[in-house]
C-alpha cells in the first residue's frame, strides 16, 4: 500500500501492517509483492526487500544486483524471480544474484528501459514501456535481437500508457485507459504469422468504464478492475459484477486471485469475492 504492507491472515480476522513508522518496514510505501514459495518479497521505489522476521521486512541484499533500486512491478513464474526496474529487467540466477537485460545488452531489441509492466509466459517474456510493448523468446539468448518482437505506439491503436497485463495460456490481455486490448496474434504463433492487431474491449462492449487499472486471468475468465467497478469478459462476452449487499468501492486498482476468491484492492481498501459463487449464478 502507500502506507506499506498489510497482512491478513486465512480466515480473515487478523489483519497487521508493516511500516516505517514502526521500523517493521523500511520504506513509506509498497510497489509490488511477490511470494516465491519460500520468501515473501517487496519492491519499492528505493530498492527491494524481503520478510526477514515473522515482525520485519529488511532491505534485500540481493538488491545492490539490479539495474535500478526504483522497481515498478515484479513477476514469479514458479522458477524464477523477474523484475522490472527504472533502468531494465532483471531475473535471479541460481547464484542468488540478478542479471539484468537493458537496451544496451540486448544490442537495441529492449526499446526502453523503463519497465513498468512485466509478465513471463513458458516461452516468452513481456515488458510494457514508454515506446511500446517487447517480448523476448526466453528460449533463446536475449542479445540477440533478431529474436525479439516489438509493438511500437506510434504504429498501434493500442493507448498507452499500459497499466496492468494479463495471459489467458494463448492471448495476452493489457489494460489501459481506453479499455481492455486483446493481441489477436496467440502465443503459438510470436514466431510464425505475428500480426500487430488488437481486439478491443470498452464501454461500448458493456464494461462500466474504460479506465482500467489491473486485468487478471482467472477461472476461464478475464476479471477487469475498471474505475467504475469490477467486470468480467468470458468467451468473448462483457459482464459487469455488481454485489448484492455490502459496502463496495468502485474504483479499483489491483486484482489478484488465490483459489475461488478474487481479492480487490480499491481506493477504500481491500474487498473479495467468490468467483466460484459468479460462475454458479451465471
Amino acid at each position: 500500500t502507500e502506507a506499506g504492507i498489510t497482512s491478513i491472515n486465512s480466515d480473515r480476522t487478523t489483519v497487521k501492517n508493516y511500516n516505517i513508522s514502526e521500523g517493521t518496514f523500511p520504506f513509506s510505501q509498497a510497489e509490488s509483492i511477490i511470494f516465491d514459495n519460500k520468501t515473501l518479497w517487496v519492491g519499492t521505489l528505493f530498492g527491494l526487500c524481503k520478510l526477514d522476521e515473522p515482525e520485519r521486512f529488511i532491505i534485500a541484499p540481493e538488491s545492490e544486483s539490479l539495474p535500478s533500486q526504483m522497481i515498478w512491478d515484479m513477476h514469479w513464474d514458479n522458477s524464477t524471480i523477474w523484475i522490472g526496474t527504472q533502468n531494465g529487467v532483471a531475473f535471479m540466477t541460481s547464484r542468488k544474484d540478478f542479471q539484468s537485460l537493458t537496451n544496451e545488452s540486448t544490442n537495441g531489441a529492449l526499446k526502453n528501459n523503463w519497465c513498468k509492466n512485466i509478465l513471463k509466459t513458458k516461452h516468452w517474456f513481456i515488458t510494457s514501456h514508454d515506446n511500446g510493448i517487447s517480448l523476448w523468446n526466453t528460449s533463446f539468448p536475449a542479445s540477440n535481437p533478431e529474436i525479439w518482437k516489438n509493438l511500437a505506439f506510434e504504429r498501434l491503436s493500442i493507448s498507452r500508457p499500459i497499466n496492468d497485463m494479463a495471459f489467458d495460456g494463448r492471448y495476452l490481455w493489457f489494460a489501459t485507459s481506453k479499455g481492455v486490448f486483446q493481441l489477436a496474434t496467440p502465443a503459438e504463433k510470436f514466431f510464425g504469422d505475428f500480426l500487430s492487431k488488437f481486439i478491443v474491449y470498452g464501454k461500448l462492449n458493456g464494461l462500466a468504464s474504460n479506465n482500467i487499472k489491473s486485468i487478471i486471468s482467472h477461472k476461464d475468465s478475464i476479471w477487469v478492475g475498471t474505475s467504475e467497478g469490477l467486470g468480467r469478459i468470458k468467451d468473448e462476452r462483457v459482464q459487469m459484477i455488481y454485489p448484492s449487499s455490502g459496502q463496495y468501492n468502485k474504483n479499483i486498482r489491483k486484482l489478484y486471485a488465490s483459489g475461488d476468491i478474487l481479492w480487490i484492492g480499491s481506493e477504500a481498501g481491500v474487498q473479495f469475492i467468490n468467483t466460484a459463487m459468479v460462475n454458479r449464478n451465471e
